[in-house]
């Protein structure tokens, strides 16, 4: 079957153009692989000659106004360290991958600092601490020698589902008594895995003073502050396993 019948087909099956996309992606691989590893270089990559659906848009959803404090008041009646790392995840965009993989000797609370060396693209970076992230982190980091919250990704996920399900039965109870219309949005696709939902705050860097405080997203909408490369928003806490 031709490739092109091949996007198309399954595009008008009903899957995801990305689906498309990746499924394409493996098969160019293979065809790379042949080429520069099995002698083979005569060999064309078909992919390369059809044009490969683009990957999908960002997600661009954050907390609404009120929606972290009652956050918060779920997180609280979870207890535990669910508290402290959803709040970490808020101060510094750390994804739940991240967050679960710290260990004490990577903060370093007098530079205002987490050195990740696990991340999601393989490489090292350096994330800069709020005031709020650093006071969380004085409590917990003298685990040096092993992970910091002893939960793995997939128990901080199903954690966290757990905790937006109290959330919003919470809210729900509360708009009843009030006699008020839940918002439908409220506690509906937060998720805690790449980097952008989870955020309320950005934190600015300077470059002579180090992190300052949180800077919220309708303070810097009022004063068109435009993001600085140093932030981190938590994004997408994937809900889904990863």
């Amino acid at each position: 079957m031709p490739l092109v019948q091949y996007r198309d087909e399954k595009i008008s099956e009903g899957s995801a153009a990305n689906t498309a996309r990746l499924n394409l992606a493996i098969i160019s691989h293979l065809f790379e692989i042949a080429r520069k590893k099995w002698g083979m270089e005569g060999l064309a990559n078909p992919v390369k000659s059809i044009r490969v659906p683009p990957p999908p848009k960002g997600r661009d959803r954050r907390l609404l106004p009120g929606e972290e404090e009652l956050l918060m008041e779920a997180c609280d009646s979870y207890k535990g360290d669910m508290p402290h790392i959803v709040r970490l995840a808020i101060e510094t965009g750390m994804c739940r991958g991240e967050i679960a993989a710290m260990t004490g000797e990577m903060v370093d609370t007098k530079q205002r600092t987490i050195t990740l060396l696990e991340t999601m693209n393989g490489e090292k970076r350096i994330v800069p601490l709020s005031r709020e992230a650093v006071r969380i982190l004085s409590a917990f980091s003298r685990r040096i020698d092993r992970n910091i919250w002893g939960m793995t990704p997939d128990a901080i996920t199903r954690a966290f589902l757990l905790i937006l399900k109290r959330g919003r039965e919470a809210y729900e109870k509360d708009c009843k008594e009030k006699r008020s219309k839940p918002d439908p949005k409220l506690f509906s696709d937060i998720t805690l895995g790449k980097r952008s939902t989870l955020a309320t705050s950005f934190l600015k860097v300077s470059e002579s003073e180090g992190p300052s405080e949180s800077y919220s997203f309708s303070t810097m909408s009022k004063s068109r502050i435009n993001p600085p490369d140093k932030i981190f928003c938590c994004a997408e806490m994937s809900l889904s396993t990863r």
